[in-house]
This record gives C-alpha cells, structure tokens and sequence, in this order.
C-alpha cells in the first residue's frame, strides 16, 4: 500500500521542484487537473486512493497537479516522505484562501503559522504544556479520570458503543483542561456545542480545501453551495464560543495566575511587546487548533485502531494479552507502565 504526504507548494519549497518536469495528468486553463482528480474519486471512494491509482497510471512517485490556482505536489515511498518531512525546506505553510478562511482571515494560530509567529508560538506552548505537566503525574490524573467515565459507560452499555462518539469527548475535555483550566464535563452543554462545531467543520472540505480554495471567487456566486457561508457561521460561532471563556479569564487574571494556557496568554498579551504575536485574535485561534488538531487526530486515530481490531480478532487478543501481561486488574492504568511493556 502507498503511503502519501500530501503538500500545497508554497513560494518557499515551490524551488525544490521542477513543476514543469512533474509527471501527472494534463493541465487545463482555470480548471487545472481537477476534472482529472475528480473522476479517479469518483471512480476509487476517495481522494486519497485517487492520488495512489494517478501516481500508478503515471509511473511516477512524485506526481504533480493543478487544483485551479494552486500547484500542488503527492509524493509516495518512504523514502522521499521521509526526506520531506526531516527537511527544513518543506516546514512552511501554504499561503492561499483556504488557509486564511480556516484560520478567521489570516496565518494565525499554530498549526497553519510557519516563520517567526510559529516560532514564537511553539516555543511558548511547549513550555507552557511542560509547566502544566505534560506527561506528568498532573496529566496522568487527567487521563485516568477520563478513563474513569470511559470504562463506566462501558459498563452499563458495553454492547451498544458508538466508539467515535465515546473517546471523543474525553480527548475534548482533555485538552481543554490543558487549555482552559477546567475539565469539561459530558454532561456540559458546551462540550456537545464544541464537539458539534467541530464535526460540522470537518464536513464542509476535503484535505485539499474543496472546491472554494481551488476557485475562491465561488464565494461571490454560490457562498451557499461552496461552503464559504458555512465556514464563516462556524468560524463566528467557534471564536464566540472561546471569547466566553477568555473573557472570564480577562476578569479574573492577575499575574500570579498561570494554571492553564489562556491565563498565560493573557499574561503574555499584558507585556505590551510591540510586534509581539500575543494578540486575542492569535490567542482565539490557538484555542481553536488545540481542539481542533489534538481532538480529530487523537478521537480518529482511536476510532480507527478499534476497528481494525473488531475486523481482525486475532489482533484484538494479542493486544489484550499485552495488557493482561503488563497491567494489575486491581491497579489503575498508569503511563509509567509503558516501561513494564518495553521490558517484556
């Protein structure tokens, strides 16, 4: 099976490739290669095997398209995803509609921000992450309550889980512990508000930015049908949603309060530094990507290796041979655990 990493080319890795030697379908004026794409999707049930079944028809293991204006680059092999991804000329980020649109207007927050503002954001998150303890006893305790609720409902409905719908809201409370300083209840009206903000977002575009990041002047035309009126609903509802919660912190911060990252920020923010990326707008979108990039990956990720040991049993038992070989039926499950494995 190819294993792919899928990549916008930005003006600064845009030199590490000859875009007139690539290999892949033709180029057509406005439309690029999108009709090319679309069909194989069409054809396969996803955007991701369309890129493998191109690259196989292509013979190649860099294939290059054309998704309206932007130039876009899927490699295959572990070889040269690994290259990628260790090398410094890949680490910015796209500069296009679609990632403006995300990120409420500009390259905000941390997961879409590359240059000096990333820089600066990642260096104050870990830091942050490490204080609050981060791999700690602190977020050990956070995990084994959640836990707790986990195996509870396990308990009263063991035959009848919706395994998504289970981690999730763990993974949200979590995180939003880390980020806010509170634990966020299932029972918490706004933990369903947030976990529906967040499905409903996921839905709305493909992992290339959909139709509208290919044609942004869609939005003028159809804002309804290309999802542009819907991602700024959501995007409107997602930053009053955090302003809420910051605006609570603003009330009640003074400078010994470092308990969680809005606190922090805030603290940060209150510095003056002219220049400086600790802004509200910036704070907003960290809180967006904290949930937005820890909850999907970590809840999908979950969803995906129970699956996979629903449809192969024989993987279910050895993994549960593992835990009955490394964990004590009457002891809680601790991260500290994960040496007893590695000593077995």
């Amino acid at each position: 099976m190819l294993k792919l990493v899928f990549s916008k080319i930005s003006k600064a890795n845009l030199q590490n490739f000859d875009i007139f030697n690539l290999t892949g379908p033709k180029w057509y004026p406005i439309k690029g290669s999108v009709d090319a794409l679309r069909k194989y999707i069409v054809k396969c049930g996803g955007q991701h095997i369309a890129f493998g079944k191109l690259a196989q028809e292509y013979n190649t293991n860099i294939l290059g398209l054309k998704l309206g204006e932007d130039l876009v680059v899927v490699v295959f092999t572990y070889d040269i995803i690994r290259h990628i991804l260790r090398s410094e000329d890949f680490e910015s980020r796209p500069d296009n509609f679609f990632i403006r649109l995300r990120s409420m207007g500009d390259k905000k927050g941390i997961t879409c921000a590359d240059g000096e503002r990333w820089s600066s954001q990642r260096g104050f998150l870990v830091k942050h992450f490490r204080n609050l303890g981060f791999g700690k006893e602190e977020m050990q305790k956070m995990i084994q309550e959640e836990v707790g609720d986990i195996l509870s409902i396990l308990e009263c409905n063991g035959s009848n889980i919706e395994v998504g719908k289970l981690f999730s809201p763990a993974v949200i409370s979590i995180l939003w512990n880390l980020t806010a300083g509170f634990r966020i209840k299932r029972t918490d009206r706004r933990l369903e508000k947030i976990l529906n903000l967040l499905a409903r977002r996921s839905k709305i575009f493909d992992m290339a930015g959909g139709r509208l990041n290919m044609f942004p002047w869609l939005r003028f035309i159809m804002p309804e049908k290309s999802g542009y009126k819907l991602m700024m609903d959501i995007n409107q509802e997602m930053k009053a949603f955090f302003m809420d919660v910051i605006k609570e912190h603003y009330i009640n911060w003074n400078e010994q309060k470092n308990g969680d990252l809005i606190y922090e920020f805030i603290t940060e923010m209150k510095k003056n530094i002219p220049n400086s990326y600790f802004t509200e707008d910036q704070l907003v979108m960290v809180c967006a990507d904290m949930l937005i990039a820890g909850a999907q990956t970590t809840s999908n990720t979950l969803d995906f290796a129970f699956l996979m040991m629903i449809l192969h049993e024989n993987i279910q038992k050895k993994v549960q041979a593992e835990l009955d070989k490394v964990c004590q039926s009457d002891v809680p499950i601790q991260y500290s655990h994960r040496v007893r494995y590695m000593n077995t």
